[in-house]
């Protein structure tokens, strides 16, 4: 059985919000000035940040099979043994 992380809407759109803005920001850097190597590997840098802030906010969900609980959140990737949980808690976040 597969299950969606909870998000918050207020957090999602924050990192939404970051990510549009920096992509804007050296997308316009990169238009407006003369463009050299480092100028396009800052680019690229900051299109990885974007990607795996994007990545890890909207590819987190969780995978019960019979034997274990399976985690993914964008590239970190788990699983636990399901007798090693003692305790659950409902609807509780960090």
């Amino acid at each position: 059985m597969k299950f969606k992380s909870k998000k918050d809407s207020l957090f999602s759109s924050s990192i939404l919000g970051i990510c549009t803005f920096i992509i804007g920001l050296a997308t316009a850097s990169l238009i407006s000035g003369e463009k050299d190597k480092t100028d396009i590997g800052v680019f690229i840098f900051i299109l990885v940040i974007a990607g795996l802030l994007l990545w890890l906010n909207y590819g987190t969900y969780y995978e019960v099979s019979k034997t274990a609980l399976r985690y993914v959140c964008g590239p970190i990737r788990g699983s636990i043994e399901l007798d090693r949980i003692r305790e659950i808690h409902k609807g509780t976040t960090v």
